[in-house]
């Protein structure tokens, strides 16, 4: 096995939240998350970075508008490539917004021969930005509680990581 110099993880995400056509993504680099809202409600959902990895948002107006990749009938390879490396970091900017999906991606990753890395996002919901930025803050406080205890576990000469998944819901 040889080792892999970059790789790239990604969630893709078409919300669709309220009328589907309606939405916008905005990412706060404050916090490290893409969200996705409503523009006629307080409905909001984030994806949230907890991994210290390089990262890149790529947010889609899905009919290609505002020099979006046009992806309403379909994806190709290319498109995803490049959906993984270029940072575009907002999209719905129309004034009755539009259909939006992200790609959150993590990479380029080296990993050498028979190793593991771990990445690790959040869900948070919400709504306003406020409570997804609590919610953020709060999942990596956790997050880092968590890890900072288990972290990498020697056990026979493997390495085993434990997975992460943790959703954070805002009242």
């Amino acid at each position: 096995v040889t080792a892999i110099d970059s790789l790239y993880a990604a969630l893709f995400m078409d919300w669709d939240i309220g009328i589907s056509t309606s939405n916008r993504v905005m990412y706060d680099a404050n916090t490290r998350m893409s969200y996705t809202y409503s523009i006629f409600d307080g409905q909001m959902v984030g994806v949230k970075f907890l991994s210290n990895y390089s990262t890149t948002v790529y947010a889609f107006d899905n009919d290609g508008g505002n020099l979006s990749m046009k992806i309403s009938n379909g994806i190709t390879d290319l498109q995803i490539y490049n959906a993984l490396t270029t940072n575009r970091l907002e999209a719905g900017l129309a004034a009755n917004g539009n259909d939006v999906s992200t790609m959150t991606t993590y990479g380029p990753m080296q990993i050498a021969s028979m190793d593991t890395i771990a990445i690790a996002y959040a869900i948070i919901i919400g709504n306003n930005l406020l409570e997804l930025q609590q919610g953020a803050n709060a999942a990596q406080e956790k997050y880092n509680a968590i890890t900072s205890v288990v972290d990498d576990t020697i056990i026979d000469d493997a390495i085993v990581l434990v997975p992460f998944c943790y959703l954070w819901v805002v009242d």
